[in-house]
């Protein structure tokens, strides 16, 4: 997303385009980078306008259409159609009603760590940013390379984006203590990478914190209330976009990811 963004908005300053034109082409970017790398058009599409652009326009509309499906074609024809975690079982049913009053607190939960997530990269940046005033800048990611490089230590599964870590939990291979480390250390190592000023955003480590949160839920609630309330893989599904539209703000995306992503 962010390579696609950053190459729109260059080319678009490089032929001076307009101003609003120029955030036509990052939301652009920005839906083909998604489109091509998690083979969501419609997740691009909608990534484009909530939280690009944040306003909808017929032009705007025709172009990132566009730009989303041309991304979502040539993705295809190298690494196929298939979903992004197609590991994701496909039977998730709801048989019993009362599950929706357990969806429901997970929504809330979901929501309310998403927000948490905002505000520690955010109110953490802001922290590093006045914690290192007056020091040589140079130090900063070397000083956070220390701190990561110990987590990582500590918690190998942090290395990378942690997709491969997600299917994982979504086998139900992690029993609940380590889901629940897993959860933390995600937001751990996302605050600190962007404290020190690397590059990232929200998108990937929500989906992560977001199905580590459901998952950890379903878990505790067949502890509770017995296989009936549905399979543990559909509460983390559902955790990992309630927590993305909590941290993003962003809902229809977060049902678009959420339903492309998994082929559910």
């Amino acid at each position: 997303m962010q390579i696609g963004s950053a190459f729109a908005s260059t080319l678009g300053q490089w032929v001076r385009t307009s101003e609003g034109r120029l955030r036509v082409i990052v939301a652009c970017g920005a839906a083909g980078g998604i489109s091509a790398t998690f083979n969501a058009p419609v997740t691009g599409l909608f990534f484009g306008f909530e939280i690009v652009l944040k306003e909808f326009s017929a032009e705007a509309l025709a172009a990132t259409i566009l730009s989303a499906v041309t991304a979502d074609v040539i993705s295809r024809a190298f690494f196929g159609g298939a979903a992004f975690f197609a590991q994701v079982p496909h039977n998730l049913t709801l048989t019993n009603d009362f599950s929706y009053l357990l969806i429901a607190l997970l929504g809330l939960i979901a929501g309310a760590m998403g927000v948490l997530f905002q505000k520690t990269v955010y109110k953490g940046e802001d922290a590093a940013d006045l914690l290192w005033r007056g020091r040589p800048q140079w130090m900063r990611p070397v000083a956070g390379g220390v701190l990561l490089g110990a987590l990582l230590l500590v918690l190998p599964q942090m290395y990378g984006v942690g997709y491969p870590v997600m299917d994982r939990v979504f086998a139900g291979n992690y029993v609940l203590w380590f889901i629940l480390i897993l959860l933390a250390g995600k937001i751990l190592a996302t605050s600190v990478t962007l404290w020190i000023g690397g590059s990232g955003g929200v998108f990937a480590p929500s989906l992560f914190i977001g199905a580590a949160t459901g998952t950890a839920f379903g878990v505790a609630a067949h502890h509770l209330f017995g296989a009936s309330i549905g399979s543990v893989a559909l509460y983390g599904v559902i955790g990992m976009g309630g927590v993305f539209a909590g941290a993003a703000q962003a809902p229809l995306t977060a049902i678009a990811s959420v339903a492309e992503m998994t082929g559910n």
